[in-house]
């Protein structure tokens, strides 16, 4: 091969070599836009961590809730007024204090029980002692016990503490009307009527 066949061979594959570089760079750029549009496009989609949205709105040192949520009775935060708060009590479709009682599921047994709570406990349930103690054949299937009352088989809660009755064996005796009879024929105590004789 002469000089001049040498030459212009070289130069062939000079070009070739370039064309292949510029080719391989383009693509290459092209890669990395494709790329950086994928991770772009991919940004905001999948899950979240959603921080709480319903935060008070403070002006001038006074801070309320936002239009549409409620505050929390414990910790003073804001939820939906079709949400409880974490620390609220759901009652009836609404929430309260967790300290309160529920007028639809619960009764309240005390006021000011211990730490200064109210006592809750479930309906048709006695409140434990000191309070109540089960009573089978009351209406209300409980006698008060602060109140005085004493569970009775024959008469349910008697009222001990007003004085207008009195525990007459199984029964609760009127002392108004009636007297207690220990009644040996039967067995037991009876109350009859005053003036009646006790046999």
């Amino acid at each position: 091969m002469n000089d001049a066949h040498f030459d212009a061979f070289s130069r062939t594959l000079l070009v070739a070599h370039s064309r292949r570089g510029a080719l391989a760079a383009a693509l290459g750029g092209l890669g990395s836009l494709l790329g950086l549009a994928t991770v772009e496009a991919g940004k905001g989609h999948g899950k979240h961590k959603h921080k709480n949205k319903h935060k008070k709105k403070c002006k001038n040192g006074r801070c309320e809730c936002p239009a549409g949520t409620s505050e929390c009775f414990v910790g003073g935060g804001c939820n939906p007024p079709d949400e409880c708060c974490p620390t609220d009590k759901e009652c009836g479709g609404g929430c309260i204090h967790p300290d309160e009682c529920c007028d639809y599921t619960e009764r309240t047994c005390s006021e000011g029980g211990a730490g200064g709570k109210p006592v809750c406990v479930a309906k048709n349930t006695c409140c434990p002692p000191p309070y109540e103690t089960p009573c089978p054949t009351a209406s209300s299937g409980c006698c008060n016990v602060l109140a005085g009352e004493i569970c009775t088989s024959g008469s349910g809660c008697c009222d001990t503490i007003s004085g207008e009755y009195e525990v007459c064996g199984q029964f609760c005796c009127d002392i108004s009307q009636t007297y207690c009879c220990p009644s040996p024929s039967l067995g037991f105590s009876i109350c009859i009527l005053d003036g009646s004789p006790c046999a």
